[in-house]
């Protein structure tokens, strides 16, 4: 997650830095999608890694209760 975040980072940066020659080549609405694209895939590896949080908190509580209980 936190690869593709610097990824999404230095993308943006790079963008914000040339627009001036992205917008002399007519490249708003590619670079826009190409920064959707990594927008994308960084919102899935962070829904990802909630759904993995998730699951070791649940599992750390199911242990527990069964270590008291038992």
């Amino acid at each position: 997650m936190r690869s593709r975040l610097a990824h999404l980072n230095a993308e943006l940066q790079e963008t914000l830095t040339g627009m001036t020659v992205i917008q002399l080549f007519g490249r708003e609405v590619a670079r826009a999608a190409e920064l959707g694209a990594l927008n994308e895939r960084y919102r899935r590896a962070q829904f990802r890694r909630m759904g993995l949080d998730s699951t070791l908190y649940a599992a750390a509580e199911a242990v527990g209760a069964i270590v008291v209980a038992a």
